[in-house]
């Protein structure tokens, strides 16, 4: 039998154990959620990779050492050697200025991007390349850069003055 004076102190302290198991159980619980949410986040990620893969196409051979199916060609289905673009002409610098000034980039607030110009206007130059022309331009004076990332140009009042210049001198009235 347990003497009355450990079995008092074993009383006294059997709240303070009570708080302690408590503890250790809220504890495990938050770990088994926590590690529940981790399982569900990982499914989802899945989830969300296997949506931007089929999307993107790029789904690997399930079998990568065999090669692709090959079908038999029908007589209906005809399928063109090349598709044919039509070529666009090269862009001067003018024309740079005037894509500027279409798309009402006059001051800083409504400065543009290398990439907003080449996707407002589905030009097939490079970004690089719209770029290095809009720099040689900001350096000629014709238009002015943002200093903040992705750098952003817009018109200056000279580049607006040629752009004005060059209609006035396109248009003539000789028969």
């Amino acid at each position: 039998m347990i003497p009355k004076s450990v079995r008092n102190i074993l009383n006294d302290h059997k709240s303070d154990l009570e708080q302690l198991k408590s503890r250790i159980y809220d504890r495990d619980s938050i770990i088994k959620k926590l590690e529940q949410k981790v399982q569900k986040l990982q499914e989802n990620n899945e989830k969300l990779l296997e949506k931007i893969m089929e999307s993107r196409g790029n789904w690997k051979n399930e079998f990568p050492n065999e090669f692709p199916k090959q079908h038999a060609p029908t007589q209906n289905h005809r399928q063109p050697i090349a598709t044919i673009k039509p070529t666009l002409f090269n862009l001067s610098d003018l024309q740079y200025l005037i894509l500027l000034q279409q798309g009402k980039a006059d001051s800083t607030f409504f400065a543009v991007s290398p990439t907003q110009l080449k996707l407002a206007y589905g030009l097939e130059k490079s970004e690089r390349t719209i770029r290095n022309k809009l720099l040689e331009l900001e350096y000629r004076g014709f238009i002015n850069g943002t200093g903040a990332r992705p750098k952003k140009y817009y018109l200056t009042k000279e580049g607006t003055e040629l752009i004005d210049k060059q209609r006035r001198n396109s248009i003539s009235f000789d028969i």
